[in-house]
């Protein structure tokens, strides 16, 4: 893999990063938030962060053996979106386990990423964080699905938060490769 060619797309990464940490604030320092308003805010959210990496892969397609990992987790974000933007009437426990699957399939998609790339230790690191800290967040919630709006949106907000930072570093990481 041409590490110079991807770093021309390290701008999505960061993209997708600050978005995530916008999300996380809102939902941190925003606890009283309605169910209604957190699932709408989950949606944009996936939806974006879908496009973007849809974008991502697209973009790599030549230079990445494994581009079809960001394709598939892009479209699951764009398919927990829509579900979520049609549905806003689902109830907590759903939205919750929808939002469970969707960070261990985007952790797991991130891993994949890693172990399929030619990334140096470093940049492996990041993105490899970032999986995992998806995963986790979605095991948290599945073994606990009674928690509170406040819990949840607490949980989004720091996993949000880490995960934006993670992928901001990692863009930055691979702009730095190329350069």
């Amino acid at each position: 893999m041409k590490t110079g060619s991807l770093s021309r797309y390290s701008w999505a990464m960061v993209i997708r990063g600050v978005i995530a940490i916008l999300f996380g604030v809102l939902a941190l320092f925003w606890p009283d938030i309605t169910l209604e308003l957190l699932v709408f805010l989950f949606a944009f959210y996936a939806l974006f962060d879908g496009i973007i990496a849809i974008i991502a892969s697209i973009s790599s397609m030549k230079h990445h053996k494994q581009w079809w990992a960001f394709l598939l987790e892009g479209l699951l974000g764009i398919g927990a979106g829509i579900f979520a933007l049609i549905l806003p009437e689902v109830t907590l426990f759903v939205l919750l386990y929808v939002i469970a699957a969707w960070a261990i399939v985007t952790g797991l998609m991130e891993i994949i990423a890693v172990f399929s790339s030619g990334w140096d230790e470093p940049t492996k690191l990041l993105i490899g964080l970032a999986g995992l800290a998806s995963i986790i967040l979605g095991v948290v919630m599945f073994l606990y699905p009674s928690g509170s709006l406040l819990v949840l949106s607490w949980l989004l907000g720091i996993y949000a938060l880490i995960f934006g930072i993670l992928l901001m570093m990692f863009g930055v990481q691979i702009k730095k490769i190329g350069s």
